[in-house]
């Protein structure tokens, strides 16, 4: 045990908020796709069969473009204003 003791409660936490996080980047990467279909294993021979169902974009994927579009925006702000790099 450490000395001080508010280092493990401060490691707990990050280690709970992180496995939530993660936890919901999960879910975000599998709910965007559609339920199966009860026929969907069986085979049928039509051409009109033949054709990828359009699939929408995973809310996970948003959430990663969101962020970079974020980062970038902000980046540029922030060397636009100090010039340089941060130091």
């Amino acid at each position: 045990m450490r000395y001080f003791i508010l280092l493990d409660l401060q490691h707990l936490v990050l280690a709970f908020f992180l496995g939530l996080l993660a936890v919901l980047v999960a879910y975000l990467a599998w709910c965007g796709y559609p339920a199966r279909e009860a026929t969907e294993g069986e085979f049928t021979d039509h051409v009109a069969d033949r054709h990828a169902p359009s699939r929408p974009l995973p809310p996970l994927l948003v959430v990663i473009y969101t962020g970079a579009a974020l980062w970038a925006l902000a980046y540029a702000v922030v060397r636009g204003f100090f010039g340089g790099p941060i130091s």
